[in-house]
């Protein structure tokens, strides 16, 4: 059972560190402040919405209908917000909401 622990553990940590990819790093976050930003969107549980149309790095995502969060400054994510969106925390642009960063 304590291997079994172990495992599910480190599986959680690799899928945390792993879900920002440094490909998507198109915002001025390093990735040591990722993880720890990953853990922070996590623990606030926020509602996902629903969007039909494919994400990608780049795109602009609709300013109604969606609820963007601000990132507390100790995360050095400076003109990013997050939402979750398709189960998936998304980081944005503040002003133009373009997806800067998503998880995989």
């Amino acid at each position: 059972m304590q291997n079994r622990n172990r495992i599910l553990v480190a599986g959680a940590l690799f899928g945390t560190l792993a879900l920002f990819s440094p490909a998507n790093a198109d915002s001025n976050i390093s990735d040591v402040d990722m993880s720890q930003l990953m853990a922070y969107i996590a623990q606030m549980n926020r509602p996902s919405h629903t969007y039909s149309g494919q994400l990608a790095v780049g795109m602009e995502l609709p300013a109604q209908g969606m609820t963007y969060y601000d990132i507390p400054a100790e995360y050095k994510a400076r003109d990013t917000q997050y939402t979750v969106v398709n189960g998936r925390p998304v980081l944005v642009d503040a002003q133009s909401h373009k997806v800067v960063r998503m998880a995989q």
